[in-house]
């Protein structure tokens, strides 16, 4: 999508794995949203998995056919939640999408190309708790990759984070995910030399509402 490169699935038995750790495990108990952009010209594969031995994986982004599909368990034994997009130019067409699914609160909602499809989901309290590992473009069970779960094209532009990014229609980026998405809020201040007052710079993170020290950035100089 951007660049020289992205990711290509065969379809059948490619994926990346990602060892569970405790910095995704907590995003799954609060808002989140998972995001990329995907190129499909046919079959089904899994854009996004969280895996768990046994028939309910914590979390699977299913592209199945024209369509996005996305489950979800808080208990391990039964799906909490099983939505599919609807009325939507199918995604399997070989141009590029953006695939977006945002937790805000207990809301679920799927994204393609900035527009909500499909009905929201609904999911209370955290996610299942699992050591499992993160598939990305496929199941990765902690051996090897699930045979026919592969996505059969290319995945681009993956992006986690720990806020509900979206909460109605948007564009899309057009260009590759900023490392550091902050603006400045304050007037710059030229360093001092053994200054006798404090100078403070703000920033601020430009997708969501503010929150201090993880969307707004203060920097002290010392007095």
């Amino acid at each position: 999508k951007f660049g020289a490169s992205s990711a290509l699935f065969d379809g059948t038995t490619d994926a990346v794995s990602i060892n569970d750790n405790t910095t995704l495990e907590t995003m799954l108990g609060a808002d989140f949203t998972l995001e990329c952009f995907i190129k499909v010209n046919s079959g089904s594969g899994e854009i996004f998995n969280k895996f768990k031995t046994g028939s309910y994986d914590v979390l699977r982004v299913y592209q199945v056919g024209a369509n996005i599909q996305v489950l979800m368990t808080t208990t391990g034994t039964s799906w909490t939640m099983n939505v599919t997009t609807s009325g939507l130019t199918a995604v399997n067409d070989g141009s590029w999408h953006h695939v977006a699914v945002v937790r805000s609160g207990t809301t679920v909602t799927i994204y393609v190309d900035g527009t909500a499809y499909g009905t929201t989901g609904t999911v209370s309290g955290a996610l299942d708790n699992t050591t499992g590992a993160w598939g990305i473009g496929g199941i990765w069970d902690g051996s090897a990759v699930e045979v026919n779960y592969s996505v059969n094209g290319w995945i681009d532009e993956v992006r986690f984070s720990d806020v509900a990014r979206y909460t109605g229609t948007f564009t899309p980026t057009t260009s590759v995910f900023d490392t550091v998405a902050m603006t400045l809020i304050s007037e710059p201040q030229v360093a001092l030399t053994a200054p006798d007052t404090a100078q403070v710079t703000l920033f601020k993170e430009d997708v969501d509402a503010l929150t201090l020290n993880t969307d707004l950035i203060a920097w002290v100089s010392r007095s």
